[in-house]
């Protein structure tokens, strides 16, 4: 394995690499969290509240190395597929197009119906204090008051569909593709002993 950090026809480099892996290391902790708050906790007390802002955190930190591995990717040359059947690689290329889709989705989603302010972000191990309630930004007022005639009173019942995509788009489909993502890999790595798990590992 080559120490590159940009990509080449037969590896990812050490960037794509990193940025892979730790968005893997957000996105579980973000789910573990928002599932042991459901399982584990009390609604409205301290260690409920804990866990949520840690999931929230996860999911903004998500969302921007999200952003960068796309322009990473975009700005690199992508590993050439693994030899296989047609239908294999349009699987995985779809399955990467979705993932990619929802990385951006989730947080935007969770970011929008969740109506918190920054300062729920604090003391959790990735803080935005910088990031202002959605109802407070410029956008709310184009989009949601201006353009679609709905005020900040009435948006409580009107970001329920908002709500539910994200709460349902995770626990299924984003579930789903992590689950479809993992056992690929495991496949191509122990059933067809190729490289397409290698390449990422380094």
């Amino acid at each position: 394995m080559s120490g590159s950090l940009s990509n080449t026809r037969e590896e990812y480099g050490k960037i794509a690499r990193w940025l892979h892996w730790t968005m893997a290391t957000l996105l579980i902790i973000g789910l573990l969290a928002i599932y042991y708050r459901m399982w584990f906790t009390e609604p409205r007390t301290p260690p409920s509240t804990f866990v949520l802002q840690l999931h929230m955190s996860m999911g903004m930190s998500l969302f921007v190395f999200a952003i960068l591995r796309l322009i990473w990717r975009l700005k690199n040359v992508q590993p050439d597929p693994v030899p296989g059947p047609v239908w294999q690689q349009n699987a995985a290329r779809w399955t990467h197009r979705l993932f990619y889709l929802f990385l951006f989705m989730m947080p935007i989603t969770g970011y929008i119906f969740a109506g918190l302010t920054n300062q729920f972000f604090y003391g959790t191990p990735f803080a935005f204090e910088l990031l202002p309630k959605f109802s407070d930004t410029s956008a709310f007022q184009a989009i949601v008051v201006n353009g679609l005639g709905i005020s900040e009173e009435a948006w409580r019942d009107a970001r329920t569909p908002i709500k539910n995509l994200h709460v349902y788009g995770g626990r299924f489909v984003l579930l789903a593709l992590i689950a479809l993502h993992i056992g690929a890999a495991l496949y191509h790595h122990f059933k067809l002993r190729d490289n397409t798990l290698k390449r990422m590992l380094g």
